[in-house]
């Protein structure tokens, strides 16, 4: 099977976001399985591909231009921007791009998810059929991995981290519903057995 790849989100400010994580990930574990690619920019440069992946979906912006001749799947990791309204305000111009994106988005073959929450809300937000979305967890990345005790102190002087934590890694902004995290924080440490427990942002 020869895969046509979207690698856009390489090239512009998401290849140090998490989609370009994503991306970057995929598209070398997609190789190591053997898989015949062919990376695209423009769908119009695909030939003789069996299917054509787009590894992220952005709702205002015109990123699923489609080839008529081969079926495509899209990766949507999420419809924030459809869920907060307010927060993302489109204009004229990205209302007609979120009409020709949901056009391109019904005619995917199939659509990949990361979470049962993102496929309910593609589900009821963007009126998609249920079976035509398929939920994948993002997997870790080969980097995580088990350290020696020398590693681990190393790191914890490094930033002065204490001895028991929680770590959260993602943005600071309102969708993460940081307060929650915090609030749900200090139900926890008044808990038997974790009260030395920290939280690390």
């Amino acid at each position: 099977m020869k895969v046509a790849f979207n690698i856009t989100p390489l090239k512009t400010a998401h290849k140090t976001r998490g989609v370009g994580s994503y991306t970057r990930n995929l598209l070398e574990h997609l190789r190591k399985l053997g898989v015949d690619i062919q990376e695209f920019e423009d769908v119009d440069q695909v030939k003789n591909a069996d299917i054509v992946h787009y590894p992220w979906f952005d709702l205002f912006f015109r990123t699923l231009k489609l080839n008529k001749k081969i079926p495509a799947v899209v990766t949507v990791h999420d419809v924030m921007p459809l869920i907060f309204p307010r927060n993302y305000p489109i204009g004229l111009k990205g209302k007609v791009n979120f009409y020709l994106q949901k056009r391109s988005f019904n005619k995917c073959k199939k659509i990949i998810t990361v979470s049962q929450t993102s496929k309910d809300d593609i589900v009821k937000l963007l009126k998609i059929k249920a079976d035509k979305i398929v939920v994948i967890p993002e997997a870790a990345s080969d980097k995580f991995k088990m350290l020696s005790e020398g590693q681990i102190l190393n790191v914890k002087r490094r930033y002065k981290l204490p001895d028991r934590f929680l770590l959260y890694i993602g943005d600071a902004n309102f969708v993460k519903n940081l307060p929650f995290l915090i609030d749900s924080f200090q139900i926890l440490r008044k808990k038997s057995g974790f009260g030395d427990l920290n939280l690390v942002l």
